[in-house]
């Protein structure tokens, strides 16, 4: 890099790299006696890191690349990404305390979930669509399990994401079924010593999904709601009846017997 110089064939040159355009630069070499050039782009400009917090507004680091007077350099700059009227925290705006739009749901709140707006009534929405309507298989509605956004807040819940925990469950679902939907796991292997199961196929809270816990439904197969063996523990998919349906839930998992495999 910079300038290279000999004799080819008894003449003297001399060779220096020079800029080919703003971000690219003609680069000579010396291989034995002749001279070679290569064209070099100086890199590709973008943001690095995340954003971060600059005299109360939301900025990010940008690499910008350039040639100049024939060598490569480049330089980083924060670009301001958000302007905060309220300061900025963490890389994120600041929000005025209290509620703006009266929805139950605090301003704090709602910035920090991208589906909701500090500034629009959408407590009674349900912006992640994991409401369970569970309907007998002749289709006519048993039960309506809401789950709007205040009462997702409440729970404890995300309500931008229809399946908090991960377990393949929508919350909804998990709801009807009357498990934890914040864990997909259980605290201990140890078996039926909690009192919710926290993902819905370990039926005997040993953290494993297997053929001890298909044996419970041996009692409940083949009940529909409104029967009074019926139980919606083990109505799986939500159908307002315990079938074969609900034990095929167990085969889509396939090789993930365990819940810290999910």
């Amino acid at each position: 890099q910079g300038t290279v110089s000999g004799f080819s064939n008894g003449t003297q040159y001399v060779d220096t790299d020079f800029c080919i355009s703003s971000n690219s630069v003609n680069e000579y070499t010396c291989n034995g006696v002749i001279p070679q050039s290569v064209n070099l782009s100086c890199g590709t400009d973008g943001f690095v890191g995340d954003n971060y917090c600059l005299n109360d507004n939301v900025v990010r680091n940008y690499t910008a690349h350039f040639c100049s007077v024939g060598t490569c350099d480049s330089t980083i700059s924060p670009v301001l990404i958000n302007n905060c009227s309220f300061g900025c925290t963490n890389g994120v705006c600041d929000f005025p305390p209290g509620d703006d739009d009266g929805d139950g749901m605090n301003n704090s709140y709602e910035a920090s979930n991208f589906c909701l707006n500090p500034s629009l009534d959408d407590a009674n929405i349900d912006s992640d669509n994991d409401s369970a309507i569970v309907k007998y298989q002749n289709l006519s509605i048993y039960k309506n399990i809401s789950l709007t956004n205040i009462q997702e807040m409440v729970l404890g819940l995300e309500p931008c994401n229809n399946d908090t925990d991960g377990d393949r469950f929508i919350d909804g679902v998990e709801k009807y079924l009357n498990t934890d939907a914040n864990t997909k796991c259980s605290l201990t292997k140890k078996k039926n010593n909690e009192p919710f199961d926290d993902w819905p196929l370990d039926l005997n809270d040993d953290q494993k999904a297997n053929s001890k816990d298909i044996s419970y439904f041996k009692p409940y197969i083949n009940t529909s709601a409104g029967d009074s063996e019926f139980n919606s523990r083990f109505d799986l998919n939500a159908d307002g009846s315990v079938s074969s349906a609900d034990l095929s839930k167990y085969d889509s998992f396939h090789n993930k017997k365990k819940c810290s495999q999910i």
